[in-house]
């Protein structure tokens, strides 16, 4: 995804030595550095600020030396934003104070969703108070891109200061 830092290894069949790089289309050349615990692989890392392509550029430790004749390439997409749906409440709700409240959600991500949380504010409360939903077994978690459900249930009754009858709580998830 856009901004982020991007690792490329080459992996040969002898030891490499340094000063091996990535020469990018530009010109640019990115250092590949040497793996001390695995000797015939290097590592270049850097962040791309668009769509390019690259060789690679390495010698070993019997000074042979190879360029990569085949370009690879790297597409930078854009990140979207992540979208939310709430599938529960429907509707405004009017709980009795010893009720409980059950959310549920939808949410998607191009890069993968890693959590939820429902952030709600009381008249007479301190501020927003957060409390992490639980996503569906099998949720598309914090890899790759998809979506998660997610629930979450909010016990009235065990607020603090006690829930007032037709007292207002805001929420966002």
């Amino acid at each position: 995804p856009e901004g982020a830092t991007l690792s490329v290894m080459v992996t040969a069949n002898r030891p490499l030595v340094g000063g091996g790089a990535l020469v990018l289309e530009d010109g640019r050349e990115v250092p590949l550095t040497v793996r001390a615990e695995a000797p015939t692989t290097a590592v270049a890392q850097f962040a791309p600020a668009a769509s390019t392509t690259y060789r690679y550029r390495i010698a070993d430790d019997r000074q042979q030396r190879l360029e990569a004749t085949v370009p690879g390439q790297l597409r930078v997409v854009a990140d979207q934003p992540p979208t939310v749906t709430l599938r529960q409440p429907q509707a405004t709700v009017t709980p009795l104070p010893i009720d409980e409240v059950t959310f549920a959600v939808e949410a998607a991500d191009d890069f993968g969703v890693a959590g939820a949380t429902l952030v709600y504010r009381r008249p007479a409360g301190p501020g927003p108070t957060r409390v992490p939903l639980t996503l569906a077994a099998g949720a598309a978690a914090a890899t790759g891109g998809g979506g998660a459900s997610a629930t979450g249930m909010l016990a009235l009754e065990s607020l603090q200061p006690p829930v007032r009858p037709r007292e207002v709580l805001t929420y966002h998830v």
